[in-house]
């Protein structure tokens, strides 16, 4: 994987938010967004959530769409202050 590519998967996730792999592809020419995802869950806090919707032929098909939750270093601090508070 290209570090461009990995480096533009994250900067859509904190500035849009989230993404999913049609997102993806249409935006990046990226086809394989988990990998990408893999490997940023390593330093960030990613979660997935299973999406449905209808198709154009009306078949109903599952996605995930990929959430930012910050980085994981934060997030760990965060978790430790409220514990002593």
């Amino acid at each position: 994987m290209k570090p461009s590519k990995t480096r533009d998967i994250l900067e859509h996730l904190i500035k849009e938010g989230s993404i999913t792999s049609w997102e993806a592809y249409k935006l990046y020419d990226l086809t394989r967004l988990s990998s990408v995802i893999f490997a940023l869950r390593q330093k960030y806090i990613i979660d997935t959530y299973m999406m449905t919707k209808k198709n154009k032929y009306g078949d109903t098909i599952n996605y995930a769409k990929y959430i930012y939750k910050g980085e994981l270093n934060e997030w760990k601090t965060k978790r430790k202050r409220s514990c002593y508070k």
